[in-house]
């Protein structure tokens, strides 16, 4: 009689993926390290980057995009900012979903393999919008629009800009199954994990270090430095007031201070801080289910 094999039941993860510009990056490896581990994320919510890279993930095209990633030069990223100086942002955002279409085709959200929600916040009627449904480059587009930096898109009688300002953490957004773990990567936190005192001392100086910023190389205005700062304590704090309302079953926390906003030049290093954060976070969970 032969034996029986049983399947391994792969543990589910709803994902929450917080804003946080570049920072945002670092949801890559932390997705690359759950699912090495073998957990299914069976659903993500983000919002801004993290609605970027969990729409980029969520329509199964996280491999072509990240190897895309991994080839831009300086340069070419520099080439991907195209200004447009109006008095509502300095950027169009257009140039970077032309770019994605070369990549991967724009789908309907709601035929996604994975459930996907992104948000965005709607500055004319003053309220959060939900994209649930519908165009996934649209859903994408609205909720990475940085207020004065990116342009805010139109939709009908709603100006949409970054879902960060009313739902940096999109917690209660994500589609939740039956027994699945809910896990959050927070990229705004300005909260420092002792575990990673040593990590943070010698790579926060090498970060800020290892090359110059595309748009301190354009020239960009200073005052988008002090508007980045004082949105960012502001996303800091609500981000940490939502989660601690929610209470996830794992919560991953990068602080914001280690990358700026705007370091998309910098993708190798993040990808290597948010490797490293992830195992440390997943493996002192997994150590507290085993006792």
């Amino acid at each position: 009689m032969l034996l029986q094999r049983k399947k391994i039941q792969k543990k589910k993860v709803s994902l929450v993926l917080s804003s946080g510009g570049a920072r945002g990056i670092a949801h890559i490896a932390v997705i690359e390290e759950l699912e090495s581990r073998g957990y299914e994320i069976c659903s993500v919510a983000g919002t801004s980057m993290g609605a970027f890279i969990g729409g980029v993930y969520a329509s199964g095209n996280l491999e072509p995009f990240k190897k895309w990633m991994y080839s831009l030069k300086t340069r070419e990223i520099i080439k991907l900012i195209d200004f447009s100086f109006s008095s509502n942002g300095l950027v169009k955002g257009e140039r970077i979903f032309q770019e994605l279409a070369n990549l991967f085709p724009d789908q309907p959200i709601e035929e996604m393999p994975i459930p996907y929600v992104a948000i965005s916040t709607d500055i004319i009627n003053n309220k959060e919008v939900v994209h649930d449904k519908g165009s996934l480059f649209h859903a994408m587009r609205a909720s990475i629009s940085i207020p004065t930096f990116f342009k805010p898109l139109q939709n009908d009688d709603n100006l949409l800009v970054d879902g960060g300002l009313l739902n940096p953490v999109p917690v209660d957004r994500v589609k939740r199954f039956k027994d699945d773990l809910l896990f959050v990567v927070n990229v705004e936190t300005l909260n420092r994990d002792p575990e990673f005192s040593a990590f943070y001392n010698r790579d926060l100086h090498a970060a800020k270090k290892s090359s110059t910023s595309p748009l301190k190389f354009l020239g960009m205005p200073g005052y988008l430095q002090l508007v980045n700062k004082t949105i960012g304590i502001m996303l800091s704090r609500l981000s940490d007031l939502t989660i601690e309302k929610y209470k996830p079953d794992l919560l991953m926390e990068i602080n914001r201070e280690l990358f700026g906003t705007y370091d998309f030049h910098k993708y190798h290093e993040i990808m290597e801080v948010g490797k490293a954060h992830a195992k440390v976070y997943i493996d002192r969970w997994e150590k507290s289910k085993k006792k």
